[in-house]
């Protein structure tokens, strides 16, 4: 069930599905439109997308990827076009959204890439991202899925934390910054000794553990049952902010994987910020560290 929040290249992305930003004509517009419809070859799209004929707002068709190799099809969605905000245009931004994810979860595909729909059309960038996520985030938890889906914008990139949260942010990493710290932590258990103890302490469930971990439900099964299982240092980070452990508790579950908290490390910093603030929302990290141009934890 991950979402991950990514710079770059839609095109590109190795998923089941590409989502593209469409009109009500489906003809190829400026912007995501263009390249799609340009990889994938302009005649075949073209005539795919005429035989469609219309597609409403908020809605969303799927057709072939012709000549895109890295992904199986390609979903045109149909955005609304921002006035004021009192034209229906959040409840639409929404709907199209779970459009797509039901054709994700209808053709049983394991992997989604999207744009941020709303970006090229007139939307405020801080409003159509946090509806992106809220409405994504509530349909994976709904749905129990273990769906990668990408959100990949490579223009019009959203503010993704406000003002005042980047000054206290910036504060905690120049007070804490260290070139020369070298911290040793004891291990007395192995990993995964670790990981069950602190997960059994946690009383959440498997799924709880996966969705606040930003980790597929299959991958989090594997780590508790698997004694050989080596987690990347991402993945241990993922699985101590679900948890909720304390400073001390997360370096320990790192150390037993021979990981260490680098206080030189920009991204270990900025996760290190959340957990002295115990907060423990994933998402909010992901948008932080969006907005330092690192990927999403899970990753």
């Amino acid at each position: 069930m991950p979402l991950h929040i990514l710079k770059g290249d839609l095109v590109s992305a190795n998923v089941d599905a590409i989502v593209n930003a469409a009109n009500v004509n489906l003809k190829m517009v400026e912007g995501v439109s263009r390249a799609i419809f340009h990889n994938a070859g302009d005649k075949e799209m073209t005539l795919a997308c005429k035989n469609i004929g219309h597609c409403d707002v908020g809605n969303a068709v799927i057709t072939p990827s012709f000549n895109i190799k890295n992904t199986k099809m390609i979903i045109h969605a149909v955005a609304p076009i921002y006035i004021n905000g009192k034209h229906r245009e959040p409840y639409l931004l929404k709907q199209v959204y779970l459009k797509c994810l039901q054709i994700a979860l209808n053709n049983k595909f394991n992997s989604i890439a999207f744009p941020l729909l709303g970006g090229e059309f007139n939307w405020p960038l801080s409003e159509c991202y946090e509806i992106a996520i809220k409405t994504i985030c509530e349909f994976l938890k709904k749905n129990d899925l273990d769906l990668d889906v990408y959100i990949i914008m490579y223009k019009n990139l959203p503010n993704t934390i406000s003002d005042d949260f980047h000054n206290s942010l910036t504060n905690f990493i120049t007070s804490n910054f260290n070139m020369n710290e070298k911290e040793s932590v004891e291990v007395n258990e192995s990993f995964y000794k670790l990981i069950n103890k602190f997960y059994k302490e946690s009383g959440i469930s498997i799924d709880e553990l996966a969705f606040n971990a930003n980790l597929k439900k299959s991958l989090v099964s594997k780590i508790l049952e698997d004694e050989k299982y080596k987690p990347s240092k991402n993945v241990v980070f993922s699985l101590g902010i679900s948890l909720k452990l304390t400073e001390n508790k997360l370096k320990e579950l790192l150390a037993s994987s021979s990981y260490l908290i680098n206080k030189a490390n920009l991204f270990d910093l900025i996760v290190l910020y959340f957990v002295n603030h115990n907060n423990y929302d994933i998402y909010e990290i992901n948008n932080a560290l969006f907005s330092y141009d690192f990927s999403s934890l899970s990753i």
